[in-house]
């Protein structure tokens, strides 16, 4: 499960009919469309924000451009991911003209904050949790409240002899 945000045209007035218009041609039998966006511009912003292993995406198959980033985040490293997203976008938005929509909260993207981004990462984490969903966002979540019921760690002292 990803969170998605879609760059779309700037003269976009009803986002949702674009998407599933989007999802209905890439699912048709048709020849592959080109990238969508100059190779040059998606380069220097994966080489600039995409680090292996953190599982942010930036895809451009089937005239779509879309931002992916795993619900994989909680707490903490949900509000740093979800800054990184913003700034991914903004330079996009920037670099092509598009706008992004995000449709986990209905709006577009330049409306909302990497707060409003994190309390969704941290929803569906709890969601996860409630569930017993096997993630990596259950396990981080299990583990930050493992260590805040233990609290703080203390030195041990020396027993006197």
């Amino acid at each position: 499960m990803y969170y998605d945000v879609h760059l779309l045209p700037p003269d976009t007035d009803d986002p949702r009919a674009v998407l599933a218009g989007q999802a209905a041609h890439r699912l048709s039998d048709h020849d592959p469309d080109p990238p969508s966006v100059d190779g040059a511009v998606l380069a220097r912003v994966r080489d600039r924000w995409v680090r292996p292993g953190e599982g942010l995406r930036i895809v451009d198959e089937g005239g779509a451009l879309t931002v992916r980033l795993p619900y994989w985040y909680v707490g903490r490293q949900a509000r740093t991911q979800a800054k990184v997203l913003h700034r991914v976008v903004k330079e996009l938005e920037q670099a092509t003209g598009r706008r992004g929509f995000d449709p986990q909260l209905d709006d577009w993207f330049r409306h909302r904050s990497p707060a409003d981004t994190a309390a969704v990462l941290d929803a569906v984490a709890d969601f996860q949790a409630r569930e017993r969903v096997d993630s990596p966002a259950v396990d981080a979540r299990n583990a930050a409240r493992a260590q805040a019921a233990r609290g703080p760690r203390l030195p041990r002292l020396r027993r006197r002899t």
